[in-house]
């Protein structure tokens, strides 16, 4: 455990005689409800930030270093993240480790000056220890409940710069319900659901007794790429067990016969994340099962309330995956930006 640390920073774009003093703490097991609360309450936190979550990593696999960023004596700040050796003898402190997105969580009332000092604190954090940087994949802002670019603004200013970026192809949920389906897919995709649920496929939420079935199609369609899935089936079903309700499995059938599915991350009370996608390699392809799937989701999250479906990022400065952007596209996903910014110790703080 590292002892905690606390400094005094002027608050820039506050009168000068104004001072906050900010104290970064290392978590402890002790805190594990002040952090769900605060995590609950915040506008930016997913389920990515969720320490229940990460804990599917085996234990000593990643250096967790998890720090809460106080303000005398209230919450301001989240802050998962691990200690990651990218190279001999190149420590940084890393957000996220072990999944898609990190960063800071904090609330809708953050101000610039507030989050200055954040920034400003985590880069003496990361020279305290000795680091050689720090690097955070940032959400896109649609993810929040106030949408904004407050915090990603505050890093570029602060020295952060551009590491790597992708576009995240979402789907939005929040116009009139009536014939939202309809107005979303294109002319395309409307007739091959219509005609695929005309050959009689379905589909229905099941529950976690089923993801055996789903992974094996998933399997199928990794090797087919001679790739594997991110997670094991096991690692799949201790993440049903450590958060509930966080993971939803929807499964296509035809003829009795499960041919497509569907695993999604509820990510907050705004976006639901359709994490993997799947189908049987040997389905005839008038069948376009994974469009109903995507259908009968964009309709389902609309009623529950969600604002975006995430489809998953399909172009990055160094890829793109043309076929899926298209189909992506066509169920009605538009693209927003995923980043990955780095400060390296040694640049101004």
């Amino acid at each position: 455990m590292h002892p905690p640390i606390s400094f005094k920073l002027a608050a820039i774009m506050e009168p000068p005689s104004q001072e906050t003093a900010l104290r970064f703490e290392c978590y402890e097991a002790r805190d594990a409800k002040t952090w769900k609360e605060f995590l609950a309450q915040s506008n930016n936190g997913t389920l990515f930030h969720d320490l229940d979550f990460l804990a599917y990593h085996p234990e000593g696999k990643f250096e967790t270093h998890h720090l809460m960023i106080y303000q005398d004596k209230t919450l301001v700040a989240l802050f998962p993240a691990a200690i990651v050796e990218k190279s001999p003898g190149h420590r940084v402190l890393q957000s996220p480790y072990g999944a898609s997105i990190g960063g800071c969580v904090v609330s809708a009332k953050l101000k610039v000056g507030i989050a200055l000092e954040i920034v400003g604190g985590l880069q003496a954090y990361a020279q305290r220890m000795n680091l050689t940087g720090i690097e955070l994949r940032l959400a896109p802002n649609s993810y929040m409940r106030e949408p904004n670019d407050l915090f990603s603004f505050t890093l570029q200013i602060k020295g952060f710069h551009l590491e790597h970026s992708s576009l995240v192809f979402m789907v939005p949920l929040h116009g009139p319900r009536e014939g939202l389906v309809n107005r979303l897919l294109s002319a395309t995709k409307r007739h091959n659901v219509r005609s695929s649920l005309k050959k009689g496929l379905f589909v229905r939420e099941v529950d976690q007794g089923k993801l055996t079935d789903f992974y094996a199609i998933l399997i199928e369609n990794h090797s087919r790429h001679g790739t594997t899935p991110t997670h094991t089936l096991a690692e799949l079903e201790n993440l049903f067990q450590l958060v509930p309700g966080k993971l939803r499995l929807f499964l296509c059938q035809q003829d009795g016969v499960e041919i497509a599915g569907i695993l999604l991350f509820v990510l907050n009370n705004i976006t639901a994340n359709t994490f993997y996608v799947c189908e049987r390699q040997s389905l005839k392809r008038e069948f376009y099962a994974p469009a109903v799937l995507h259908a009968y989701l964009i309709d389902k999250m609309a009623e529950e309330g969600f604002r975006y479906l995430d489809l998953g990022p399909s172009i990055s400065d160094t890829h793109h995956n043309q076929g899926t952007v298209f189909f992506k596209e066509s169920m009605g996903a538009q693209g927003f930006s995923r980043e990955t910014l780095s400060w390296t110790n040694g640049a101004s703080v």
